[in-house]
């Protein structure tokens, strides 16, 4: 699970923290309603993902953000075709709503071996889209935002 975690905040860095995070963190928690709410847009999800801890001191130039938009949203995709709904609201509803731990937040979401690897694979793709895309001190300064808020 540790190396899940580590490739889930590896791939945060395109993905706003793994596409999920994103949604998690795209909507305050909401009275419970009857109807289903809309999910936000892209341009939201990723306005918000760029406020999530990893991202702290990382200044990103207009055109880095231009090119790492369509990876977010192909990594958003994807991690939504592999979590049920259900998952998403448990990790929405543990790290939004009732503040956990990330990692705990990730564990109660009881993700299969199947979806580790796919989430694992998915994620290591995006961080080889997205590695070239930032400097060096850039790289350096999200590795050290993970290991301050998302190690163990």
């Amino acid at each position: 699970m540790k190396s899940l975690v580590q490739s889930l905040c590896v791939g945060a860095m395109a993905a706003g923290f793994l596409g999920f995070a994103g949604a998690a963190i795209a909507q305050p928690p909401q009275p419970v309603s009857h109807k289903q709410a809309q999910p936000p847009d892209p341009q939201t999800l990723f306005a918000q993902a760029q406020r999530l801890p990893i991202f702290t001191g990382v200044d990103m130039t207009e055109q880095q953000l231009v090119v790492l938009r369509p990876i977010f949203e192909q990594t958003h995709a994807r991690i939504n075709r592999v979590l049920s709904p259900e998952q998403q609201q448990k990790f929405h509803q543990a790290l939004i709503e009732e503040g956990r731990p990330f990692q705990e937040s990730v564990d109660l979401m009881d993700l299969t071996s199947q979806q580790e690897a796919q989430l694992d694979n998915i994620l290591k793709m995006t961080g080889l889209q997205v590695a070239p895309i930032l400097t060096p001190e850039q790289r350096e300064q999200i590795q050290v935002n993970i290991d301050t808020h998302y190690s163990n």
